[in-house]
């Protein structure tokens, strides 16, 4: 028990002398791929996610990728109602 414990100290203070050789921390973040900034849209009367594609990205069919990214608001690509955001 007491040979356990002298290890544990020793590894905790060898630990502890390794931190200390850090003299600073390099906390710079580059981005490789940006991302296109949010566009955010308010649903009016009569719209779907297909008619918001459309306009958006000229395309109908993508319909899926407004859906996907609103996924935590939407339950179904069906179900939008005016004043949705």
């Amino acid at each position: 028990m007491v040979r356990q414990k002298f290890i544990n100290k020793r590894k905790n203070n060898s630990d502890a002398r390794k931190c200390r050789r850090i003299a600073t921390v390099d906390d710079r973040i580059s981005v490789i791929q940006t991302e296109p900034e949010s566009v955010f849209y308010e649903v009016k009367k009569g719209d779907s996610l297909s008619k918001i594609a459309k306009a958006h990205y000229g395309d109908m069919m993508k319909y899926n990728i407004i859906f996907e990214a609103n996924k935590p608001m939407l339950t179904s690509p069906d179900l939008i109602y005016p004043g949705q955001v």
